[in-house]
């Protein structure tokens, strides 16, 4: 049987591509044999069809490199954020405030004219703070604080000598503060005249680090609760593991930075508890991202294996 050129065009697209019946085949390699025209139209279709072939590689290949580099920038983010972490909580270890007693600080007062104070410490204390506060009894408050710190002797901190003077008002009780939770804590270094206050004054320590730990609690249990709920379902299921990892990176923080829930220290303690939860929470959502990549890997790993195997056992049983 003897087809036209037409007929043969239509076949060769289907011929080249190896998807046509050994008849039609035959009669299509019957017909080139014959016909320079037909052969130089297959010989364009399989051009192309190489052509194709390279771009689908090569796409192919930009795709897995482009998922390789994305895994290797994930796994350095997560070795980075490790190490920022374990910095972060040694400089947050170092830099902790150790309050001194009014004994061991040394503390004198020296009064110069027009009211103006010099506070003078011994060399244990290499930070120290003044509050100024007026009471209800409209005196003058001015409160000591005095500490030192690993960080501090190690760069070799100077003792500090501190000059207080208000131009409006005169400073009616300086008080200096241990700032330890104890009877009394506060006593009087100096005072102007009669005082309105004992020295059995006492400052208590702030309670708000505690309730916020409690709080990260309640809210990590229930967007868990609802991520548990609702893990089947994609995309909502992915918005409350990130939410559920919020709280979670605030307790962890608090846990690693060893703070205290009854805090003199509330302002410095909050602050360190969110900055090493933002790095905790990087490292948390990278984590199972790098460790849900591991666990398909070795599924197709697993299937590959099968696939293998199976392939194996279906050529013996055939060789036998």
């Amino acid at each position: 049987m003897k087809l036209s050129c037409n007929v043969i065009k239509d076949l060769l697209p289907l011929y080249v591509e190896k998807i046509t019946s050994e008849d039609s085949d035959r009669l299509v390699e019957e017909h080139l044999a014959e016909c320079v025209e037909c052969t130089e139209w297959e010989q364009k279709l399989k051009e192309v069809a190489l052509t194709d072939m390279g771009d689908l590689e090569s796409n192919h290949l930009k795709i897995v490199k482009k998922d390789m580099q994305k895994r290797k920038k994930n796994e350095i983010v997560f070795v980075a954020l490790l190490v920022m972490l374990v910095l972060f909580i040694t400089f947050s270890f170092l830099t902790k405030p150790q309050y001194i007693s009014r004994k061991d600080s040394g503390v004198t007062i020296d009064v110069v004219k027009d009211n103006h104070i010099y506070i003078n410490f011994s060399e244990k204390v290499t930070s120290c703070k003044l509050t100024n506060e007026t009471w209800e009894k409209g005196d003058h408050i001015v409160i000591v604080e005095a500490w030192t710190s690993i960080w501090d002797r190690i760069l070799g901190k100077s003792t500090p000598s501190m000059s207080v003077k208000d131009e409006q008002r005169t400073i009616d009780t300086i008080y200096y503060c241990t700032n330890k939770d104890e009877i009394n804590n506060m006593s009087i270094i100096y005072s102007n005249g009669p005082n309105s206050y004992s020295t059995g004054i006492m400052v208590l320590p702030r309670l708000v680090l505690n309730y916020y730990f409690l709080l990260a609690t309640v809210i990590a249990i229930v967007m868990g609760v609802i991520w548990f709920i609702i893990r089947k379902r994609g995309k909502l299921s992915g918005i409350f593991k990130r939410l559920f990892f919020i709280p979670v990176s605030y307790l962890t923080a608090q846990i690693l930075l060893n703070v205290d829930h009854v805090s003199f220290t509330v302002e410095r303690d909050f602050m360190m508890s969110i900055i090493a939860a933002l790095i905790i929470y990087g490292i948390y959502i990278l984590g199972i991202k790098i460790l849900n990549q591991k666990m398909r890997d070795r599924q197709l790993e697993r299937v590959s294996w099968k696939k293998e195997k199976n392939g194996k056992n279906i050529i013996n049983s055939d060789g036998k």
